[in-house]
């Protein structure tokens, strides 16, 4: 009747990779044997605490087993696996099958993408005819790296705005540079790593030090306002945790995604004035 659908007990599915969780289903039911021996009970297979079991229940008696994985081969290329329906035999499998479904929920989500601003029906003229944000109100730059909150505007002096698209209203009144690579992570997204929490409860943010977030990022857009907040991972920067409000999960994003992130105030201002 069509192609089985699969959900991940206890989570909003809604945030889980239907394929990841698919391929799960795929090792425990497409397991393929590359030989077999009699088990005699021996400690060597590693069987009497397996490393891993896998339970599968079907709408049937028939269709309900366990799958048990123990240690892998001597020469290390295949795993000792066990089935509740035949115990009296071992069989061996490729040994990559254990570490395929070896995941944690987290290891299911959804992690490449933190969503862009969406169009609805009033804030239409703010995007393209491709329904791509091209322009915003106002867009601020605050954190414990900028003495005071950094403000950016569309430049609308048509005397100058060829040369700089957008201006700086405060601290200081200068022309901007920089704000584009800023505008494209509301506009098209952000690149994740990987996921760390599935949301973004008071508790779950400052877990990962977003509740005083090192640097945010807030965007108006036809008087509404999106944020990223960012904290990095460690000392050395090159991982940051950010929650989205345009997204529901906290995530990792490399260094490389955000390359505004390590600019001072001064580089934000074109080198010349007006």
């Amino acid at each position: 009747d069509g192609e089985q659908g699969w959900e991940l007990e206890g989570y909003d599915n809604s945030l889980i990779d239907q394929a990841s969780l698919a391929q799960l289903v795929n090792y425990v039911s497409a397991v393929t044997s590359y030989g077999e021996y009699a088990f005699d009970g021996s400690a060597d297979y590693g069987l009497a605490a397996p490393l891993l079991t896998a339970t599968v229940e079907g709408s049937t008696e028939e269709q309900k087993y366990q799958i048990f994985f123990g240690k892998n081969t001597a020469d290390d290329a295949y795993t000792y696996v066990q089935i509740s329906t035949a115990p009296d035999t071992v069989y061996l499998v490729q040994k990559g099958i254990i570490s395929g479904l070896s995941v944690a929920p987290l290891d299911l989500a959804i992690s490449t993408l933190i969503p862009a601003v969406e169009k609805d029906s009033s804030n239409g003229a703010y995007f393209d005819s491709t329904g791509t944000l091209t322009t915003f109100d106002s867009l601020t730059l605050s954190g414990k790296g900028f003495k005071k909150p950094l403000v950016f505007k569309p430049n609308t002096d048509k005397l100058i705005n060829e040369y700089a698209t957008y201006i700086c209203t405060s601290p200081l009144l200068r022309m901007a540079n920089g704000v584009d690579e800023i505008k494209a992570i509301f506009a098209n997204g952000l690149a994740a790593s990987s996921v760390v929490c599935f949301d973004q409860s008071a508790a779950s943010l400052k877990t990962f030090g977003l509740d005083n977030p090192t640097w945010t990022v807030t965007m108006k857009v036809d008087g509404k306002n999106y944020t990223y907040k960012i904290s990095p991972t460690d000392d050395t920067m090159v991982d940051f945790y950010v929650a989205s409000s345009t997204d529901r999960m906290i995530r990792v994003v490399p260094v490389s995604n955000l390359p505004f992130i390590t600019k001072t105030e001064h580089e934000f201002y074109y080198g010349f004035m007006v």
